[in-house]
């Protein structure tokens, strides 16, 4: 299991390098989770799609919610992963 971290969401540099050589050397044995939260850019979310699709093409992609501390999904989160499961491969 792999989580990828997107800049837009985590605040933290990325880390898109470091995500290819785990995807590569992991192969179809991995999944991926792409953490979501209201602020997510969509294209970063297609560029960690297409980096799995390159580097470990059968493993599945998992969007997984940001929840706050009580363990609660921001209403605008939801709308955003809605809307990001309409991309090919991708899983909400």
């Amino acid at each position: 299991s792999m989580d990828v971290k997107l800049p837009s969401n985590s605040g933290e540099r990325p880390f898109w390098d470091q995500h290819a050589r785990f995807l590569a050397l992991a192969g179809d044995k991995a999944y991926v989770k792409v953490l979501i939260d209201a602020a997510t850019d969509v294209a970063e979310v297609e560029r960690a799609a297409a980096l799995v699709g390159e580097q470990s093409p059968g493993a599945a992609i998992f969007l997984q919610p940001i929840t706050d501390p009580r363990g609660r999904i921001d209403v605008d989160a939801a709308d955003t992963i809605a809307e990001l499961s309409e991309l090919p491969d991708v899983h909400a």
